[in-house]
């Protein structure tokens, strides 16, 4: 992933601390979802978000995956600059989706896109008068593949290319209760 969050340690250290950090998670059952390094000089933080298959992973995992991490970034000394804090936590409910895999586990639920430049109308739908296409949309994801993604909303189904979105997260409505995530219909 190139963005800003990364932008603190050399690209190359990121690459092998994430090769790093794959390896602990494939060998805990886990599966490496994304990473942040963020903070100033004082208090630096590298964020490891890990994720299963199936099910949804637990603080054993984590805590494994901490462990594992923390051993293997001890002995490698890529950080330079000395102190930092590690974290491991699961991505959460209201995930960031960037890879295709992440789109495609987030099937069915509902989701915030943001992107770039306007969003291409479907085929039978008008642009409102005095507007533009939107550049955001909130609907359920249907479809996820490497060059776009399908959200329905209200009934209508928007292509979405993948190369034009800015952000795209998965939106959990807390006050349905019981944590249900809200689909739209």
């Amino acid at each position: 992933m190139k963005d800003g969050r990364l932008s603190l340690l050399q690209e190359d250290v990121m690459a092998r601390i994430r090769e790093m950090a794959d390896e602990v998670c494939r060998r805990e059952g886990c599966l490496l979802y994304d990473l942040e390094f963020s903070g100033g000089s004082r208090h630096r933080v590298l964020r490891v978000y890990v994720d299963r298959a199936e099910g949804t992973v637990s603080v054993d995992d984590c805590a494994n995956v901490s462990r594992g991490l923390n051993l293997l970034l001890d002995v490698g000394d890529l950080i330079p600059g000395g102190a930092y804090e590690l974290e491991v936590s699961s991505p959460g409910v209201d995930r960031r989706l960037s890879a295709t895999w992440h789109f495609q586990k987030a099937l069915g639920q509902e989701v915030r896109i943001s992107t770039i430049s306007p969003i291409p109308l479907p085929e039978g739908v008008e642009r409102p008068e005095g507007k533009g296409s939107p550049l955001s949309i909130d609907g359920e994801l249907v479809a996820a593949e490497d060059d776009f993604v399908l959200v329905k909303k209200q009934e209508v189904q928007w292509k979405i290319p993948r190369g034009i979105i800015r952000q795209a997260k998965v939106k959990f409505d807390f006050q349905a209760g019981r944590g249900q995530k809200k689909k739209m219909r």
